[in-house]
């Protein structure tokens, strides 16, 4: 075998991969024994786990000792069975692998391809390493399994828990029932690797195949530089080297597509189990005795398994990022050199790839659908903290649920009675004539999506009201007293009957009247949202129908180019007006849904946290568990259609791409790669979240006010000093050094000197990693001060100033001083607070420090406690200084990147905007070097997000592993400390610090990944229309490199996104929870 060998050789031992068919009859059937033999003992193995698992069920400690190995064996056999039953389509797959080009190469490209074997020869290296260490791995921990019942000489024990219809008392059954376990382990382990690094190896052979084909284009290019290539030659090597890069992509995407439905739902399965599979061996591993074999056995097994899905997820990432390393190749290569005519290929190109490919089962582990995942995980979290808060809470909690349905049902039925002329606007843009369907296969894609929305309507509309007969139904249950609804201030007592009845009534028409308001309120989202996606559906069937009109031959050549000019121009109408009609969405409910969304994180937790209090199977039990299904459907159909509507917007360029689009003009072409261009973003409906943010926030470069603090403390200084004020500036520069260096230190030595003692380690351990994080600050700085001045410099160009008045305007009216004065008054104030604690509070020694360091003497006198406390506050007073100017300088970079965005897209939406017709624009001969200047422009911000990022990403890094850390045990000292008390406050403080440096690096690190995506809107509504083709090149070629965006991130990981914000935060409160339990 060519392909991953190791793989097939395990395979073809375990009977499950033929090479090549038999001759021999005999050698056949002993083969397919063998086969079945493997299969028999692993099915059976799994079938007695499962049967085990069901008989000891009701008791926890048993169950999920054999839980986790019954579900591994579970999903190895869905595996097995799916490699059993679909071979046909892996030897399809591995021929893939193995197909050459059926083009050719000229002569003088054979020696630029030369080097390509060592791209392939390290991917084939890769996928052997990974092969190796998980299948050793794997073995060890068997072995492990295999050698702990022997340890245990009182008993007869077996490896595994299984289901056994006899009796083992006797030497030979168990013998042979060891021996049966043995054998269904090591198969087992074979195979499970096997199937795994199969579908790594296959993964990073695809990476292999990109790298291939980045290198070629690259090393094309490289070769049309060379003056010993004759002119005439040119065209044919472009020809056939281009074309073979179009081939070779669209295997690539082939191999991807085979890939994910061959293996990607085994995978799905995988991690549904891994879930609990991880969880019940921590819960196994936490009962067993420290360091003894079992220990050891689950540890290696938690590491296999981890292992298993960390590289499932690794290497899809790692898949991602290379298909989408496509057009940056493309990008930064001599594409200069290629013909105007071959251009048009790597545009294309260079658009699917921009797209990237992410291995998901029907896009369910998208990114919109993980805010439902957090909903779910944050209102655990408050379950688990109601869980432990007072018995007070019950009646509280029982109130809150609904308080906040009904609260946010008033801020909807608001929304909708004050807006009322802009839903009816957007009814109508439904109706517009480019919306409405036009034959009969037009009709039945509207249908479609018209059942659709009707069926959902109803769906939602039947578990409210049976949701709402529960309610009105659980009261009658109590015939002891007289019961409500709900709870509600009544100012009248209900003893009587007439107001008791009277008091029902009104709560049943209010809960009939609130239900069916609430969820046809929800249900117009939903249905809205559905009727986009069908014009989405709609437009793209009629590009197909219009391109394949085009192959027919009864129709004339004059009528060709009115079929085009009409249809085309009909699609990108119909395509801005379905981006209209999503504004229209987002701006008239996405603020009522955000409100929704926040209420729904209280209402789950307080809806789970009562229903625990129930009597199981109580009509009140059933009661909250419809209640809790309803909330749960109805932010599950918010995220589900939400992520629908940006999969549809993603599918148009897709659409575009597989259809007859040859058959178009290269005319008309130029207006479909702009379509596409756009519809790949996609369309998030966000209320100033994560995709379409507008806040005009931006900072100026005011580079007195941002460095006045390095001057003050020695960091920056002119070469033109005297001798005298070098030499103050050099002692007071390394004194800071040695005082911020060596407070750290006593810090450190102390944090170790009481690593035994919970509460002491916590209260040091937050300040201590603040001044760490500090110190690699301050030594990046030191070191890389000339990398800052040519950062400055980069700014300082004359591309990236301004020109006229207006273009000023724009960069003069962000002014960053209220984010730079904002962060050092708190940071200051948490600074006093620290420092005058020890002695305003209550004190735990005659002498108080600010802080816990070492000190290897004495401060029993008076001098030396007031040495030392002055020291303390010197370090913390510049501390404070250097962390907060340290931050906000990258915050400011930040920003300024996000500035010359700004300015760039203002530069383009002005290149066209004085353009009447195209013969004026012609005689106007300086827009050619308006746009040369805009791309060099580009090219810039391009270095300027690159030298951010490699002079501050990685202590920004550190500074968020920290954070973490710093963030859980704040608030674990904060809930030891008396509320209010100086201590408190102190904390307090000190967490808002920590929480605001650590919010403005993800928001401005958004605010830059935003605001490089704007650049393709700028150019696309512009009237690019008057642009000469050679100019709408350049900007295509804009488009699509701005589209990716900006995002700073430390290879990858770690952006300065606000998911990593929201992470750190879910982090840290689990870590909290852990120190709680720790504690006590």
């Amino acid at each position: 075998m060519d392909l991953l060998p190791l793989n097939f050789y395990v395979l073809r031992f375990c009977g499950v991969w033929e090479e090549r068919k038999e001759s021999n009859l005999i050698l056949r059937l002993v083969s397919f024994c063998y086969r079945y033999t493997v299969v028999i003992l692993i099915y059976h193995f799994t079938v007695s786990e499962i049967i085990e698992l069901v008989r000891i069920r009701n008791n926890i400690e048993e169950l999920t000792e054999c839980l986790f190995l019954a579900l591994t064996y579970l999903s190895l056999c869905l595996k097995y069975l799916n490699f059993l039953v679909r071979q046909f389509e892996v030897r399809a797959l591995l021929d893939c692998f193995r197909a050459k080009s059926s083009m050719r190469l000229a002569e003088s490209l054979i020696s630029c391809f030369s080097n390509s074997i060592f791209a392939m020869m390290y991917t084939v290296n890769e996928a052997k390493r990974i092969i190796w260490f998980y299948m050793i791995l794997c073995q060890v921990t068997a072995l492990f399994l295999l050698v702990m019942p022997l340890l245990a000489t009182d008993e007869r024990r077996l490896p595994f828990k299984v289901y056994m219809p006899y009796s083992i008392a006797a030497l030979l059954p168990y013998v042979l029932t060891y021996l049966q376990q043995v054998a269904a382990l090591i198969y087992g382990v074979f195979l499970n690797t096997s199937f795994d690094c199969l579908v790594y190896g296959l993964i990073i052979h695809t990476c292999g195949q990109i790298e291939l084909m980045c290198h070629r284009m690259t090393e094309t290019f490289a070769c049309l530089r060379e003056d010993k290539i004759e002119p005439r030659k040119i065209d044919a090597i472009e020809n056939l080297a281009i074309a073979e890069c179009v081939n070779h992509h669209i295997s690539v995407h082939n191999i991807i597509f085979k890939i994910q439905s061959l293996f990607v739902w085994t995978i799905t399965v995988l991690f549904l189990f891994s879930l609990v599979t991880l969880c019940t061996s921590i819960y196994q591993m936490s009962k067993k005795e420290m360091f003894s074999p079992e220990f050891f056995t689950f540890i290696m097994y938690l590491g296999s398994m981890s292992f298993q899905a960390f590289s499932y997820c690794w290497y899809g990432n790692e898949l991602d990022l290379k298909n989408k390393s496509v057009a940056n190749a493309i990008y930064v290569s001599n594409w200069t050199a290629v013909s105007a005519k071959q251009r048009k290929s790597l545009v294309l190109v260079m658009m699917m790839s921009q797209r990237g490919r992410i291995l998901s089962f029907y896009g369910i582990f998208g990114m919109i659908l993980n805010t439902f995942t957090w909903i779910l995980k944050t209102s655990y979290s408050a379950f688990n903290l109601l869980q432990q808060a007072s018995s007070y809470i019950d009646e509280l909690t029982e109130v809150l649920f609904v308080t906040l349905t009904y609260l946010s049902l008033c801020l909807k039925y608001l929304n909708f009675l004050v807006r009322q002329f802009e839903m009816r606007a957007l009814l109508d843009c439904f109706r517009a004539k480019v919306c409405q369907p036009r034959n009969s296969a037009e009709e039945s894609i509207l249908k479609q999506y018209n059942r659709k929305a009707k069926q959902t309507t109803w769906f939602f509309l039947i578990i409210c009201q049976v949701t709402g007969l529960f309610l009105l139904a659980m009261p009658l249950w109590a015939i002891e007293e007289r019961r409500l609804p709900l709870k509600a201030y009544v100012p009248y007592s209900i003893a009587a009957l007439g107001p008791y009845v009277l008091t029902y009534l009104q709560q049943v028409a209010v809960l009939i009247y609130g239900i069916m308001l609430n969820s046809t309120f929800d249900s117009l989202v939903y249905g809205l949202i559905i009727q986009t996606c069908g014009q989405i559906e709609l437009m793209c069937h009629r590009m197909t129908e219009t391109f394949m009109c085009l192959r027919e031959n009864k129709i004339e050549r004059r009528e060709i180019d009115v079929i085009e000019n009409l249809a085309i121009a009909e699609c990108v109408s119909h395509h801005i007006s379905v981006y209209n009609i999503i504004y229209k969405i987002q701006s008239l409910f996405m603020w009522t849904i955000a409100v929704l969304f926040l209420f729904s994180l209280v209402t789950l937790c307080t809806s789970i946290y009562q229903m625990s209090k129930k009597e199981m199977f109580s009509p009140e039990f059933f009661t909250f568990i419809v209640y809790l299904g309803s909330m749960l459907f109805e932010i599950l159909l918010y995220c589900w259609y939400g992520n629908e509507l940006d999969l549809k917007m993603k599918s148009v360029a897709y659409a575009i791409y597989v259809s007859n689009w040859m058959a178009v003009s290269a005319k008309q072409r130029k207006s479909l790669m702009l379509v596409m261009l756009i519809s790949q973003r996609g369309r998030i409906l966000s209320f100033y979240g994560f995709s379409d943010l507008i806040l005009n926030t931006f900072m100026s470069l005011q580079e007195l006010s941002l460095f006045s603090m390095y001057a003050f403390m020695g960091q920056l200084y002119s070469s033109h000093r005297i001798s005298i004020c070098l030499l103050v500036s050099m002692t007071n520069r390394y004194a800071i050094v040695i005082l911020i260096y060596e407070f750290t230190i006593s810090e450190v030595i102390e944090l170790v000197r009481t690593r035994d003692h919970i509460e002491d380690i916590t209260e040091g351990l937050f300040l201590t990693l603040t001044y760490v994080a500090l110190c690699f600050k301050y030594g990046n700085f030191l070191a890389r001060r000339d990398e800052v001045s040519i950062l400055l410099n980069c700014f300082r160009s004359k591309t990236c100033q301004p020109k006229n008045f207006e273009e000023r305007t724009i960069l003069i009216k962000y002014d960053p001083k209220w984010c730079v004065r904002t962060f050092m008054s708190m940071s200051q104030a948490t600074c006093w607070a620290l420092v005058f604690a020890p002695i305003v509070g209550p004190q735990d020694s005659d002498r108080p420090l600010p802080f816990k360091t070492y000190m290897p003497y004495s401060i029993f006198g008076w001098y030396l406690y007031l040495a030392t406390y002055l020291q303390h506050v010197a370090a913390i007073f510049y501390g404070v200084l250097l962390n907060v100017s340290f931050d906000s300088l990258v915050y400011g970079f930040t920003l300024h990147a996000c500035g010359q965005i700004e300015l760039l897209c203002h530069r383009l939406s002005e290149i066209f905007k004085d353009c009447l017709d195209a013969d004026q624009y012609r005689i106007k001969s300086n827009r050619a070097a308006v746009i040369g200047e805009c791309v060099r422009h580009h090219l810039r911000v391009h270095e300027l997000v690159r030298r951010i990022q490699s002079l501050f990403v990685w202590t920004v890094t550190v500074l968020f592993i920290f954070s973490m850390v710093t963030l859980c045990t704040s608030i674990f000292q904060m809930s030891k400390k008396k509320l209010l008390s100086v201590g408190f406050l102190s904390l307090v403080l000190y967490l808002g610090c920590m929480l605001y440096q650590v919010f403005f690096y993800c928001w401005y690190g958004n605010e830059l990944r935003l605001k490089s995506k704007r650049i393709a809107n700028a150019i696309y509504f512009s009237n690019w229309t008057m642009a000469t083709p050679q100019e709408r090149r350049s900007l295509v070629l804009i488009m699509i490199n701005s589209q990716k965006g900006f995002v700073l991130s430390y290879h990858g990981i770690f952006s300065l996104c606000l998911d990593t914000f929201t992470w750190i935060f879910n982090t840290s409160y689990s870590a909290f929870n852990l120190l709680q339990q720790a504690s006590n």
